[in-house]
């Protein structure tokens, strides 16, 4: 019977029970039960309910729709469009490739006839026979490998690797692979390899893929091999050198890294020929194939963006070398990221005055926005084609000219014989092992990033400009991909929150410049103060650093040092010095929030004309470089100058990056654990550095050259000193213990008063070292006197005692200066 004879009319009902009268419960079931029937509905007149009816019904309706749509998209999202025939031909007879293997010779040419017989799209079966060998085996081999090194033997191990996320997540990952459900399909699969089809291999791709494209951001070698690395050194440095259990560790460990690019490449390329047969509608490539249909792939995997493990930011450089985690270096002065001042360190100002020596008339020393380093940079060193293209301002003008000068001085590193440091564990690391992978893809930057990626596509967006095209949707798309092509790369802190990421996918054959030139400016802080102890027959990082350098292909940047260095000082160690001052400048440049190359205003581009035109320019001023004279009895004076103030014992402490200071100490608890030497620190701080930075940088400058020069009156010959960007400075004084570290901090403190012309708010703490603390919390000391010292007004002498736990406050001055602070 139709469902809508059991609706009635407003009204009709209750007409119907008058007429029948009133009828007891009883009578109403008897009378029910005789005449049969099927419950029914009046309709309403009420208009308040059939709103809120019809209000609830479209909620539901809209949840259903959406929902439907979800799950339709995930369920089917392998029910793509056919292929066609000739897509069809093509992807079955590259599945037939050895590296994929997917079908036979003979299963591809019967594709050619697939319009005669059934369609029917089987596997080779000799696939399916080695899916143990080629799948099962290294996915066990590799999550075993990390079970044991993650398990309960190793909770030490496990508790310090979670201080950093990206390692922890990374194993994580790994550990996801369910190895049970993964056996229990291919054991599905094979009881019939004769007829299994592409549709079959559906639910093993996901279990398999899910992972992979996980960490399909990291690299291979620095990130999973550094995070297997890293877990191997934790786990070794809680067991007997050559105990059991250390050689179980390394065992595991050497399996794990074996197992690392076996599945991260080879196994990710091996199958995605079955991922092309069941997510697109024609044959693609490998690397193609996962940029073009990366929202299916998520999709079929049941993942998001939000899924993936990304690289940090700021990882921690050298993670394989020490082990705490490595603090902030930026400058203290971000009140406000948006509105906080750039305050250059000193090495950054010797950089600067190096780069005008090198490039006289250059304008290099200027932070002008509307600076052109193309127009003069140009017809002194090859930049790629396009590079013309980039108007005045762009912070890419200046990060491809210093990436191009240090790819000149590289070429000098090759006769450099590289030595080693040492790790928290006392083992030797090769400089060479760290240094080497950043050099070899060195040109990466300007050849593929710069000339392929961005300036190709930058070419291609003033094109459409030129051409006068509207089509807006392409115009914003290539504008995204230009900006995140910057900050993915070049500049990690530009603000590009308005701007999908969609459009681009991250290379991961190298790592971001941001990264890799902290990695460098860290390791040749090492060298440079490694070639100040060589003396003293420490460990040594470079062996020939006193011989001459060579150029083994001379280049404009080389003879332009030559003619400006004295032959005695063309040493290896003076090329690392003028290296550094580079590498350091370029890291402080993108690598602060506070960079005057965040502090851009508009977002042109492209090279025009002048500033009221929008069609792009590629004619560059002309700047006539031939006559100027770059070696001149002042330019060579002032090289020297710069080469001499880099070797003497005060400017060393340009070269403490935080790993060299944590180095330092790390020396002096290893020596203290070891022949019971004590040593101390002295702390300064001035109190509101950040606003002398700002309105007075010349008193700033003042402040330094005082501190740095009147501290060496007072301190011993063998004390260490540190200048930290923050204006704050440590002095390690090694065989020191608590009574004379506190007279030296209060003959150093009434020094300092004394003899000072200007304001000086000074916080000097003296701390003796404790035996229970380890590198980080040695250093932390000196942020808590800091701390510990607002509750006074400056002047303040703080010392702290270990036997005590606490910092003691001294207000025995023999000098108070009377200023208002």
């Amino acid at each position: 019977m139709d469902k809508d004879r059991y609706i009635y009319e407003p009204g009709e009902l209750s007409k119907t029970r008058q007429n029948l009268g009133n009828l007891s419960n009883d009578e109403a079931q008897k009378m029910a039960k005789k005449l049969g029937g099927n419950i029914g509905f009046e309709k309403t007149n009420s208009k308040e309910f059939s709103t809120v009816k019809i209000h609830h019904k479209n909620i539901v309706d809209q949840k259903a729709e959406t929902s439907q749509l979800i799950n339709k998209k995930k369920n089917n999202v392998h029910l793509k469009k056919k292929m066609s025939y000739k897509e069809r031909v093509k992807t079955d007879f590259y599945c037939t490739y050895p590296d994929h293997n997917i079908k036979s010779t003979p299963q591809a040419l019967m594709s050619i006839f697939n319009f005669m017989f059934s369609d029917i799209d089987n596997i080779n079966p000799g696939f399916i026979k080695e899916l143990d060998r080629n799948i099962f085996d290294p996915l066990q081999s590799l999550v075993t490998a990390t079970n044991y090194m993650t398990g309960t033997k190793h909770k030490v191990a496990l508790q310090k690797i979670r201080r950093r996320p990206l390692f922890d997540q990374i194993f994580k990952v790994i550990k996801s692979w369910d190895l049970e459900e993964i056996s229990k399909e291919i054991e599905k699969i094979q009881s019939k390899p004769r007829h299994v089809s592409i549709g079959e291999t559906k639910d093993l791709l996901i279990m398999i893929y899910k992972p992979i494209i996980q960490l399909c951001n990291l690299n291979i070698d620095e990130h999973l091999g550094s995070a297997f690395k890293r877990l191997c050194e934790f786990d070794l440095m809680t067991h007997t050198k050559n105990g059991s259990e250390a050689e179980n560790v390394k065992k595991n460990y050497l399996i794990a890294r074996d197992e690392l690019f076996p599945i991260f490449y080879k196994l990710k390329k091996k199958l995605y020929p079955l991922l092309v047969k069941l997510l697109s509608n024609k044959f693609q490539y490998y690397n193609e194939f996962f940029t073009n249909y990366w929202e299916e792939i998520l999709l079929f995997l049941d993942l998001t963006e939000d899924d993936l493990v990304e690289p940090q930011s700021v990882i921690d450089n050298f993670d394989q070398l020490y082990e705490s985690k490595r603090k902030e270096t930026d400058t203290k002065v971000v009140i406000d990221e948006n509105t906080s001042v750039f305050i250059p360190s000193f090495t950054f100002l010797r950089s600067i005055k190096l780069l005008s020596i090198l490039f006289p008339n250059s304008k290099i020393k200027k932070n002008s926005s509307d600076i052109d380093f193309v127009a003069y940079f140009t017809n002194i060193i090859e930049f790629p084609k396009g590079f013309e293209l980039l108007p005045p301002g762009d912070p890419l003008q200046i990060i491809t000219v210093l990436i191009s000068i240090l790819e000149n001085l590289f070429l000098g590193f090759r006769n450099i014989d590289w030595g080693s440091i040492k790790n928290d564990a006392g083992e030797d690391i090769r400089v060479q092992s760290i240094i080497n992978p950043i050099l070899t893809k060195w040109h990466y930057y300007n050849e593929e990033l710069l000339c392929k990626e961005y300036l190709y596509h930058l070419h291609e967006y003033c094109q459409l400009i030129e051409k006068g095209n509207n089509d807006k949707k392409r115009l914003l798309k290539t504008f995204g991909l230009l900006q995140w092509i910057k900050k993915l790369y070049f500049l990690p802190y530009q603000d590009l929150t308005t701007i999908s990421q969609k459009n681009f996918k991250k290379s991961s054959l190298v790592e971001p410049l941001y990264v890799n030139i902290n990695k460098l400016k860290e390791i040749l802080s090492i060298i440079l103060l490694d070639t100040e102890e060589t003396h003293a027959n420490k460990e040594v990082s470079i062996l020939n650093g006193n011989e001459p350098y060579d150029f083994s292909l001379p280049t404009t940047i080389s003879r332009r040092l030559n003619s400006l260095i004295p032959i005695k000082l063309r040493t290896n160690t003076t090329l690392i010095h003028i290296t550094y001052l580079i590498v350091s400048l370029l890291d402080e440049l993108i690598n602060k929030k506070s960079s005057p190359l965040y502090k851009r205003s508009d977002n042109l581009l492209y090279r025009t004309k002048d500033s009221s035109d929008y069609i792009p320019s590629f004619i560059i001023p002309k700047v006539d470089v031939k006559d100027i004279q770059v070696s001149t009895p002042k330019s060579i004076e002032s090289m020297i100058e710069l080469i001499k103030q880099s070797e003497t014992k005060d400017s060393e402490t340009s070269y403490y990056t935080e790993f060299a200071i944590r180095e330092r100490v790390r020396k002096l608890i290893h020596s203290f654990h070891t022949m019971e030497h004590d040593f101390s620190l002295i702390h300064i701080y001035i109190r509101g550095y950040e606003y002398l930075a700002e309105t007075n940088y010349s008193q700033y400058e003042n402040i330094h050259s005082f501190i740095t020069l009147e501290a060496q009156k007072v301190l011993p010959t063998n004390c260490i000193k540190i200048i930290k960007n923050d204006l704050s400075y440590l002095f390690l004084l090694p065989n020191t213990n608590m009574e004379v570290s506190d007279t030296l901090a209060q003959s150093l403190m009434d020094h300092l008063l004394k003899t000072s012309t200007f304001e000086l708010p000074i916080i000097l703490s003296s701390i003796s070292y404790n035996p229970l603390w380890d590198v980080s919390r040695t250093l932390e000391m000196c942020e808590d006197a800091v701390d510990f010292s607002q509750s006074f007004s400056a002047p303040v002498r703080l010392h702290y005692q270990p036997l005590k736990n606490n910092f003691t406050y001294h207000d025995d001055y023999s000098y108070v200066p009377s200023y208002e602070e």
